[in-house]
């Protein structure tokens, strides 16, 4: 569980520092970086939810947020691309 948090805070953590560099690539480098730590999760809530850790409805709800996340990851990602192709 504890590789979950730190998945997650990752994602927060790089789209914040992309934000802070105030440059559009700069900002879309550090989106495209997050999203790894974003797949990341999908498996580690998986691998969670079959060892017994998070039960089906809770890893439910946290896959739900998760993918959440990823939509609007790719979503400013693409809006960021076609104001600065």
């Amino acid at each position: 569980m504890s590789q979950l948090r730190r998945a997650a805070v990752s994602v927060e953590v790089n789209i914040v520092e992309g934000h802070a560099k105030n440059t559009v690539p700069d900002f879309l480098r550090y989106l495209n970086i997050s999203d790894a730590p974003a797949r990341e999760c999908a498996v580690l809530i998986e691998l969670s939810r079959d060892l017994g850790y998070l039960t089906e409805d809770d890893a439910e709800v946290i896959e739900s947020q998760r993918r959440k996340t990823g939509y609007l990851l790719n979503r400013i990602q693409n809006g960021l691309r076609k104001k600065n192709p």
